[in-house]
């Protein structure tokens, strides 16, 4: 055997497991696509069957305790709104002051770019990155 078969046969061997590795990651690909589909109808599905359970939980005894510790977070969850809804009330008037050095930065700002808001004080939009000095000339070149 010379030489150029030596290549060409090392050459053809990796082509063949270039070949197999690519197609597992296109397979791996597609099964991690299909098991977040999966993930998601099966989200739909409880949003779906849970009013149902929560009416009529002797359909399905055995979603018995998931819909107590639903039931459960679900007022939990009510609760923090409660609490937050008023921690945001008492610390409104914090958030609207304005000290003399910082200018506009003591009042919360809609991100143009992205719809966020941007904190009092922040500098920056936490989901897109957009300076507040570029914000507000967007906002102010907007009106």
């Amino acid at each position: 055997m010379s030489f150029t078969d030596d290549a060409g046969s090392a050459l053809s061997s990796g082509l063949g497991m270039a070949n197999r590795a690519g197609q597992a990651a296109r397979i791996g690909i597609e099964r991690t696509h299909l098991s977040q589909q999966r993930q998601n109808l099966m989200r739909e599905l409880g949003n779906v069957a849970y009013p149902t359970l929560r009416s009529h939980p002797e359909l399905v005894p055995e979603a018995q305790e998931l819909l107590t510790r639903i039931i459960a977070l679900d007022q939990r969850m009510s609760s923090l709104d409660e609490e937050l809804k008023s921690a945001k009330s008492a610390s409104a008037p914090l958030a609207t002051r304005q000290s003399p050095s910082s200018g506009a930065r003591g009042v919360a700002v809609v991100c143009p770019r992205c719809g966020n808001t941007i904190a009092p004080g922040a500098h920056f939009c936490m989901a897109c990155g957009l300076s507040r000095a570029e914000a507000e000339k967007q906002t102010r070149g907007a009106r």
